[in-house]
């Protein structure tokens, strides 16, 4: 599963860093008024495809993007 992030739906929520710690993380150093923490992939290969995808699911915004590797089929959101 590749996990891509869509900067325009990104808000900073950290929903994901709670469900998948292991896999999302959120940088609050680069924090600021106009913008909000930049998350990062952690390539975590403990991480369970269920916690990512209700990390994913989890995102109010529906940023978080999971596509198939091999097909580059979307597979959240739809």
């Amino acid at each position: 599963m590749k996990v891509r992030t869509d900067w325009n739906r990104y808000m900073g929520s950290a929903s994901c860093t709670e469900l998948a710690p292991k896999m999302f993380k959120l940088d609050w150093s680069k924090n600021s008024i106009c913008a909000p923490a930049p998350r990062e992939v952690i390539e975590d290969k403990e991480t369970r495809a269920e916690d990512i995808f209700r990390a994913a699911q989890s995102c109010p915004y529906r940023a978080i993007i999971l596509e198939d590797v091999d097909t580059g089929d979307r597979l959240f959101p739809r």
